[in-house]
């Protein structure tokens, strides 16, 4: 084996590590800005960490939240399976402007409710129930996205 493939080798290796150690999700300092409010996020952009989202959480900071990123825009229903806080969920097309927003509720039984989205996103952004209204975040809002 040459130098340059036990240097990729053991990249991989870390890489993998530090998938298995955090879950699989990517975790990325970043905030969603609307008029006058931010909202810290953490990133689900792989299908393991959009699939656990916030599941078995018992709370969510006031400012704080959960965006899940898709490759491209697309009808993305949710559904809040073992998800134990009330959420609003604000889906965001490609240009980052709001296509619905939904109250959900939490779910721990069978069958759950599921949540289909009026229009096509890339985006969906999970808060705290009533942020969305609290907030005056409506329907055609655009947001902008700040990493940290």
């Amino acid at each position: 084996m040459r130098i340059w493939e036990h240097v990729f080798l053991w990249a991989v290796i870390v890489a993998l590590v530090y998938m298995y150690l955090s879950g699989g999700q990517t975790v990325q300092p970043a905030q969603i800005c609307f008029t006058g409010s931010c909202v810290r996020v953490e990133i689900a952009d792989n299908a393991e960490s959009r699939m656990v989202g916030l599941m078995n959480r018992t709370s969510l900071p006031y400012d704080g939240g959960m965006l899940f990123v898709f490759d491209s825009e697309g009808t993305y229903s949710f559904w809040m399976k073992d998800t134990l806080i009330p959420l609003d969920m604000i889906w965001l097309d490609s240009e980052l402007r709001v296509v619905d927003i939904q109250h959900a509720v939490p779910c721990t039984g069978s069958p759950c409710l599921e949540y289909v989205p009026s229009g096509k996103a890339k985006y969906v952004l999970e808060v705290n129930e009533g942020y969305a209204d609290r907030k005056m975040i409506s329907v055609g809002d655009r947001a902008t996205f700040k990493t940290e």
